[in-house]
């Protein structure tokens, strides 16, 4: 009887956290999305690009949401609502699919103090994205894999980013020595690479986007440096490495399917290392970051709660300063 009032005590308490970190990121995404830098160019692109462009020309350029921005935009909503709908829907979404997750509390508190303040209030694209790709695990984890692969492809045609997630259905089911040897390998050979080619664009030729980060990059100075090998998230990276191969004998379900991330992000610091366009490191390490974020909180369900506890008092403020304060109020004049 007792246990049986605590666990309905544990769910009310979910529930609120769950309607309050809702609540509380809606009122700082109305409050702060029109000041972000990513503002104007969602005005262009929703205001005078996509409502002119024709339909071939529409599908290059990440068709579900120019798509979708132009159904809404047909009702007479303003560009700060439309923009307030779509970051709030993939809120929404995003805490709810969290909520099923034993490290719920974890996993929302963490994506608040990471990843929330790049994606929802700046990137909004790989908001929407993110929330599809997110839609489609729960259907893969349920075996519906034609429903995984409607929302995977959603995904993709939302922002490309998303197509990194393709490697998870490839190494879902290596064992954790050949991780280690291929890791050390193709490292190596990245790091061999890097060294003897300074400008890694080389390798993507042809992607116009690609291309046209290296050009903005040269012309305003933006990203330049910024990124470092030693750096917050690359060390949680690290670390998280070294948990896989200690959590090992624990990655089932959920942990097994994303357990490549880490070194994905691995790979990507090796790579870019002598890399002068940074945006594209950053990009690739962002977007891993989301499952990064699943796999940190599910494994904290294994741990005691003191370590629980030592976790996230050093990864909650470390998130809060290399996301809502170094790259949104600093870069953004708050």
């Amino acid at each position: 009887m007792d246990r049986l009032l605590f666990n309905k005590q544990a769910i009310s308490l979910n529930k609120f956290y769950l309607y309050a970190i809702i609540f509380f990121e809606l009122i700082i995404l109305y409050v702060y999305s029109p000041n972000t830098g990513d503002y104007e160019n969602y005005k262009l692109l929703i205001d005078e690009y996509y409502p002119n462009m024709g339909f071939i020309e529409l599908i290059k350029q990440d068709p579900v949401f120019g798509l979708l921005t132009l159904v809404i935009k047909s009702f007479g909503l303003s560009l700060r609502n439309i923009i307030f709908l779509i970051s709030g829907v993939s809120i929404f979404i995003k805490n709810n699919i969290f909520y099923k997750y034993k490290s719920f509390f974890i996993l929302s508190t963490l994506y608040f103090s990471s990843l929330f303040w790049i994606h929802e209030l700046i990137q909004i694209r790989t908001a929407l994205a993110t929330t599809f790709i997110l839609i489609g695990w729960q259907f893969y984890f349920a075996r519906k894999k034609y429903a995984y692969s409607i929302f995977y492809l959603l995904a993709c045609l939302t922002h490309l980013s998303t197509f990194l997630f393709i490697f998870f259905n490839f190494f879902k089911n290596i064992k954790l020595k050949y991780i280690y040897i291929y890791t050390i390998i193709t490292c190596i050979l990245m790091g061999i690479y890097s060294y003897y080619i300074e400008d890694v664009t080389i390798l993507f030729n042809g992607i116009e986007r690609i291309n046209r980060y290296h050009e903005d990059s040269n012309l305003n100075n933006v990203y330049l440096n910024d990124f470092k090998i030693i750096s917050v998230l690359n060390l949680i990276d690290f670390w998280m490495i070294i948990e896989i191969g200690y959590m090992w004998r624990y990655l089932k379900g959920t942990l097994n399917f994303f357990k490549i991330t880490p070194f994905i992000m691995f790979f990507t610091i090796v790579l870019f290392r002598n890399f002068d366009v940074s945006v594209i490191p950053i990009r690739i390490l962002q977007i891993y970051l989301f499952p990064l974020l699943i796999i940190i909180s599910e494994i904290l369900v294994y741990k005691t709660k003191l370590v629980r506890f030592l976790y996230l008092i050093i990864l909650i403020p470390l998130f809060l300063y290399n996301y809502p304060y170094r790259n949104y109020f600093v870069f953004y004049g708050y």
